[in-house]
């Protein structure tokens, strides 16, 4: 009788990606989407400077919609001209915006199977395996920097 000797799966490398980031690859899209020139317009030549500012130097602003576009959020609406007291298309741009993110780690690992499914194993994931996934996701997704911590 002939046994087959069993295949062993060799150990992914400490520092390589999981595999299961792969499901990333296949989003890309075809081509890159803009906005054109987003640098601001002037009024047309005929138009008075708009006199909008309040007193204590906010603004009255009624917003229709909103746009957020490589983290910058676009709000799109109307103010009031004091002047002439006619309403005044407006976009007001928020730059620099920081996000709270709160990421709950698996309950066990997963691994990528011969059949390219994940399965998840008996293997509690550890906080450096919760970073070193964590990095890679923000690294592809343009985040520069982020501080983290682990909280019960």
């Amino acid at each position: 009788m002939v046994v087959d000797k069993p295949l062993v799966k060799p150990r992914a490398e400490e520092n390589a990606a999981p595999s299961w980031l792969s499901v990333y690859d296949s989003l890309t899209l075809s081509s890159v989407e803009t906005l054109g020139s987003l640098a601001p317009s002037t009024a047309g030549a005929g138009t008075p400077n708009i006199d909008a500012l309040e007193e204590d130097g906010s603004l009255r602003f009624y917003w229709l919609d909103y746009l957020e576009h490589e983290g910058n959020l676009y709000f799109i609406g109307k103010l009031k001209d004091k002047t002439t007291g006619g309403w005044v298309s407006c976009c007001v741009t928020v730059e620099g915006l920081e996000r709270n993110l709160f990421v709950l780690p698996r309950q066990k690992r997963a691994e990528e199977g011969e059949d390219g499914q994940f399965y998840d194993t008996d293997e509690v994931p550890s906080q450096t395996n919760v970073y070193r996934d964590f990095d890679a996701i923000r690294q592809k997704a343009s985040i520069g920097k982020f501080k983290g911590k682990f909280v019960q």
